[in-house]
């Protein structure tokens, strides 16, 4: 079953296979976090972390799956079936690089909210090489309110490194925060984090150190219609 057979398989459950959350353990880490593979799939991180669970039986989408299996390279056969190798061979036999796609990769961007239609992102590869971002670290997000204009405007299309979680220093993160999907900028306090806006009319989020474990960390915001430093 290659990967390009089984955009033909039927939707439905994925059959139990021995050592599959192992397998699926594999294939999450390739995105760095539970939340940034939990997007890309269509799911919640809390969903994907029971997929790894050891001594369960994980039964996933074969939708949900396949953006994820699709973006890392790996085999279909190897995650489902415990067959052959991890990820695909390049046409040369050689094992080809994780995530390594055409020199112009597109992206397609999650739809959320209100937005019915908000197009595709494009970049090259020497853009990606050159800002020192793998292809399958990207992920796409529209704005959807104008809390960090001049910066972020409504309709603008963000590429978001989810390798770059680590919160901190310059620039703007996408953040998941009791369910809110937030670009902001990111303070560090004595007392946890605060969650900055630029519109003035508008009240900076306090979240004290006890009430972290409601906040996603998606990746750092870095390109809208320019790559931001």
């Amino acid at each position: 079953m290659s990967n390009k057979e089984s955009l033909k398989t039927k939707e439905g459950d994925i059959d139990v296979a021995p050592g599959l959350p192992e397998r699926l353990s594999v294939l999450i880490n390739h995105f760095g976090t539970k939340s940034a593979a939990a997007h890309i799939a269509g799911v919640d991180a809390n969903t994907v972390g029971r997929w790894t669970e050891k001594n369960t039986q994980p039964n996933p989408r074969l939708r949900n799956l396949l953006p994820l299996v699709q973006r890392s390279g790996m085999s279909m056969d190897w995650l489902i079936r415990g067959e052959g190798k991890p990820y695909l061979e390049g046409e040369n036999g050689a094992h080809s690089e994780v995530g390594e796609q055409p020199a112009r990769y597109q992206i397609e961007p999650f739809q959320f909210g209100d937005v019915s239609d908000i197009g595709s992102c494009s970049v090259t590869r020497d853009e990606l090489e050159s800002n020192h971002v793998a292809p399958h670290q990207l992920a796409a997000y529209a704005i959807e309110d104008d809390s960090m204009a001049p910066a972020l405007n409504i309709g603008d299309i963000v590429l978001v490194n989810t390798a770059r979680t680590l919160l901190g220093g310059t620039g703007i993160f996408m953040v998941e925060f009791k369910g809110e999907r937030l670009a902001r900028r990111v303070q560090r306090t004595m007392r946890g984090i605060t969650l900055l806006c630029n519109a003035s009319q508008l009240d900076n989020i306090e979240i004290p150190d006890d009430g972290m474990a409601h906040l996603a960390v998606l990746g750092k915001i870095v390109r809208v219609t320019r790559w931001m430093k």
